[in-house]
């Protein structure tokens, strides 16, 4: 009976549908009606395990079919032709063909510039995973479809692991939304979603990302169950491993759930024993990597720092309903209720965890914060971290919070007098008026949530450019035998035609920015670094460029050219890769190579004079690379030619000289550590039980020998008999205030070394209708009006580098006025003021004078953006006094002029 009302209101409504509006409005109510009344009865005829099963399939099939719709053009082997997709494509042809076949995860290639620690300082797994479907794929599978299908199938695991997590939590439902939320994430410049993985092409720090929520959840499951050691540690270990990022979630999110795991009714030891084993054996797990990127990383590692906004900022975010850039309010609204539910609540202790991350790291990241604690000073290190891609956890955080929550709302029921009103009467009221919404709602989000995501590009028109331009090189270079490179020449953030590494397979010097690589010797962070002149492309080997457009390169002869792609040939050759000359510095002596491998290197020197030379191998330096001269080890120094190149040089005499890329105590120690996590896994997992040692007892509980047992229990009773005795309480009470009260007076006294503070200045506004002064809002921060008028402390992006600075944003009709009083001049004062990389390119000059007792003192301009300069003070006159020091500060126009300064006595 409701099978065939059901059918035949469908049909009947079809047929209305075909007839005019009236006709269709009417089709709309007639579906309507059929589907309440029918569906509800034939689905209570299902099984409960039959309608479970029905959610179960339904919902990852859609949200499956909605992800293979969109991106489907990767699986058939057309990948995106944008940014950094091509930078990784070769990294990864470069890691299978000079690593991989060679039984090798790292190590040092000549593939790339002056050679780089491959694999070394940027991890390698994603690399790996490239490698393996192209493996897959026998040899016939191209470069280009191996990437397209790699990064399709990252694609359904990114949006299957948000639907999977939020279907763990709050049901099918709540993982749809989870996996809706994270597909149609727009995205912003390293801030994750649609912009950061597919357009910018930046997608394995968000392959980490799931593979840490991963690890989380079977961390998870482990405090709850027992259960998931290993593969916790598993997953850990590969978001290691697959960029370093993981490294600032993996640890504090095990800390972070097993606090929430915690009971009072509880004992919480075994919470920190699995915390501890799951953090040790992650650790051990990617230790062959992770502990050379520790040793080597912090020094040879180009810094590629950015900042964060301000705790206002992310106020400002979250009144709007906009914590990251891009945000769909649809998202964002319930992300950050359900955030605010979950703390509330303390349910779920893993996304629990998540919501407490995300809420420290928008606090403690912010500029106000990092400033405030003058934390570049102590930590130099954070140089090294992009503050804005954490905002790839908080949202991770916010789309399953916000779908669990959703999820968990129930629909209100009446109160007894609303219940008496008749239901079916308001339905009649509203359900027609409804109906003619859901079409255009549903265009509304295929509009604007799903129809951008297509908008990638597979098939530019440079594609075919690059291949007939490869197709030439590789022609007119089969019979060379001698080492060379091709130089890729075009826009400093043109990454596209990395494509002809892979096409060609020859090794290469990108002139421009190098993403995905961090050696210091070849990351090009500033177009200042890149090395262009004739000499340093010789020392590059460089026999050929490919340029995106016309290149400026010297002496160059143009080839062919295909649209906007040219290739010429250097014809200022040299195939030399040493320099052998006196102590002098001049030409001396002769060099007969014997081996020039990767890893290796053996040469002959002859005719020098009996004080020897010095050899110069056109080779970047690493903490790797020994060297031996007749037999005996000698020191390895750097060789600057020019203020952007680094080789190595070393002393050398008469006879064999040996160039060897040696192991040190990191790599060893890594690998042990590695081999050890491995053997513990098969050895708990698969030897027989009576066969595990005492090893084990810690770990799993298993029957431990009678001495462990006895030792254990000394130790256990000793430390209960100390903690219940009164004199070791009190004691411990004691230092436990004097270390608080310690830090409280530290805090407290604390002052700039520059000795300006500016909480303790007066700021106001010169405008024509007089003073106004600014109010001082915390932290460290004076209002002066909307948006950017304030005056606060803040860091800054000054020439790409991070700075601890003041910043005055000037107004044209009003003067700012930053006055610190009673300043104790004890030597020169020198101050740094400029205009911050964020500040708009127009040459309007910000005039900045100084006041000593409101009088003027000296008085500099600013006016390019990424400059900070210093103007130093004559304070001979000031010396051994106390003085009211003031700066205003002025410009011409509204130009978007983001000034900063900073005032230090030395």
């Amino acid at each position: 009976m409701y099978s065939a009302t059901l059918f035949s209101g469908l049909a009947l409504g079809a047929w209305l549908f075909l007839g005019p509006f009236a006709a269709q409005w009417l089709a709309f109510i007639l579906w309507a009606v059929v589907l309440a009344t029918c569906a509800p009865p034939l689905l209570a005829e299902l099984s409960p395990r039959a309608r479970d099963r029905l959610a179960e399939i339904g919902a990852p099939t859609l949200l499956g079919g909605i992800t293979a719709a969109v991106y489907h053009p990767f699986l058939l082997g057309k990948m995106p032709w944008m940014a950094d997709h091509l930078v990784h494509q070769a990294r990864a042809f470069v890691f299978s063909e000079h690593f991989l076949k060679h039984g090798r995860l790292s190590g040092w290639t000549n593939m790339v510039e002056g050679g780089i620690p491959g694999e070394t300082l940027y991890p390698p797994l994603t690399d790996l995973l490239l490698s393996i479907i192209h493996m897959i794929g026998l040899g016939r599978l191209s470069w280009e479809t191996t990437y397209a299908i790699g990064f399709f199938l990252f694609l359904m695991a990114f949006v299957g692991t948000f639907y999977w997590l939020g279907r763990r939590f709050g049901g099918p439902l709540a993982g749809f939304l989870a996996g809706f939320f994270a597909l149609v994430d727009p995205g912003a410049f390293r801030q994750g979603g649609w912009s950061f993985m597919v357009e910018w092409g930046v997608w394995p720090i968000s392959l980490s990302l799931i593979l840490s929520l991963w690890a989380l959840h079977f961390f998870d499951r482990l405090l709850a169950t027992g259960r998931g050691l290993f593969r916790a540690a598993a997953f850990g270990a590969a978001a290691l491993c697959t960029h370093p990022f993981a490294f600032f979630l993996v640890f504090p999110l095990y800390a972070l759930t097993a606090f929430s795991h915690v009971r009072s009714d509880a004992d919480w030891r075994p919470l920190v024993r699995h915390t501890l084993a799951a953090s040790a054996l992650t650790f051990m797990a990617a230790a062959w990597w992770l502990v050379p990127f520790l040793a080597y990383g912090p020094g040879y590692s180009a810094p590629v720092s950015a900042i964060a906004g301000s705790l206002h900022q992310v106020g400002a975010g979250l009144v709007d309903a906009a914590p990251w850039a891009a945000a769909w309010s649809w998202a964002a609204i319930p992300g950050i209720a359900g955030v605010v539910w979950l703390i509330r609540t303390r349910a779920h202790p893993m996304l629990l965890a998540l919501s407490y991350f995300s809420l420290a790291v928008l606090v403690l990241g912010s500029t106000s914060t990092l400033a405030g604690l003058d934390a570049f000073s102590w930590f130099p290190q954070l140089a090294h971290v992009q503050f804005p891609r954490f905002l790839i956890v908080v949202k991770a955080a916010a789309f399953l919070a916000g779908a669990v929550f959703l999820a968990r709302l129930r629909w209100p029921e009446p109160d007894a007098e609303a219940a008496t009103r008749p239901a079916q009467l308001h339905r009649v009221l509203w359900v027609p008026l409804a109906v003619l919404l859901v079409f255009p709602v549903a265009q509304k989000i295929v509009e604007t949530q799903i129809l951008p995501l297509t908008e990638f590009r597979t098939n530019p028109p440079m594609r075919r450019d690059l291949k007939v331009i490869a197709s030439h090189l590789k022609t007119i270079t089969r019979v060379r035998r001698d080492f060379f490179r091709v130089a890729i020449d075009g826009h400093f953030h043109e990454h596209r035609t990395s494509a002809i590494v892979a096409a060609t397979g020859l090794p290469f010097v990108k002139l421009s920015y190098m993403p995905a690589e961090t050696f210091i010797h070849a990351a090009h962070e500033h177009p200042g670094d890149v090395p262009r002149d004739r000499d340093e492309l010789q020392r590059f080997n460089v026999a050929y460029v490919v340029s995106m457009g016309p290149s400026r390169l010297p002496d160059l002869r143009l080839l062919t050219r295909s649209g906007e792609v040219h290739l010429y040939e250097f014809t200022a050759f040299m195939p030399q890769r040493w320099e052998l000359v006196d102590h002098d510095g001049r030409p001396a002596g002769e060099v007969f190579q014997r081996r020039f491998d990767d890893e290796r290197v053996e040469l002959e020197v002859a005719g020098l004079p009996p004080e020897g030379g010095v050899l110069r191998l056109l080779v970047a330096p690493f903490p790797r690379w020994q060297a031996q001269s007749d037999g005996h080890a000698v020191p390895i120094t750097p060789y600057r030619p020019s203020a952007r190149q680094t080789f190595m040089q070393i002393p050398v005499r008469n006879g064999p000289v040996v160039f060897s890329y040696e192991k040190r105590t990191p790599d060893r120690l890594g690998w042990i550590l590695s081999g050890l996590a491995l053997a513990l896994f098969l050895w708990l997992r698969v030897a027989p039980r009576r066969w595990r040692p005492a090893l084990a007892c810690p770990l799993r509980r298993l029957s431990c020998p009678v001495w462990a047992v006895a030792l254990r229990g000394r130790v256990l009773g000793r430390l209960r008999a100390l903690s219940t005795d009164r004199r070791v309480r009190i004691a411990a009470i004691i230092a436990a205030g004097l270390a608080l009260l310690l830090v409280a007076w530290t805090l407290r006294t604390h002052e700039q070394k520059s000795g300006f503070s500016l909480h303790k200045a007066s700021v106001w506004v010169q405008a024509r209708s007089g003073p106004q002064r600014c109010v001082y809002a915390f932290p460290e921060r004076f209002i002066c009006g909307r948006g950017h008028r304030f005056v606060g402390l803040e860091l800054r992006e000054i020439d790409k580098k991070v700075v601890r600075t003041i910043w005055a944003h000037p107004q044209a009709d009003a003067r700012i006025n930053v006055e610190f009083p009673r300043v104790w001049i004890s030597g020169p004062l020198a101050v740094h003021a400029g205009i911050a990389d964020s500040g708009s390119g127009a040459p309007v000059p910000v005039r900045l004078t100084v006041f000593f007792d409101g009088r003027r003192i000296a008085t500099t301009t600013r006016a390019l953006v990424g400059q900070l300069e210093t103007l130093e003070i004559p304070v001979t006159a000031y010396l051994g006094r106390s003085v009211d020091v003031r700066f205003e500060i002025e410009s011409t126009q509204n130009a978007g002029r983001h000034f900063v300064f900073w005032p230090e006595l030395r």
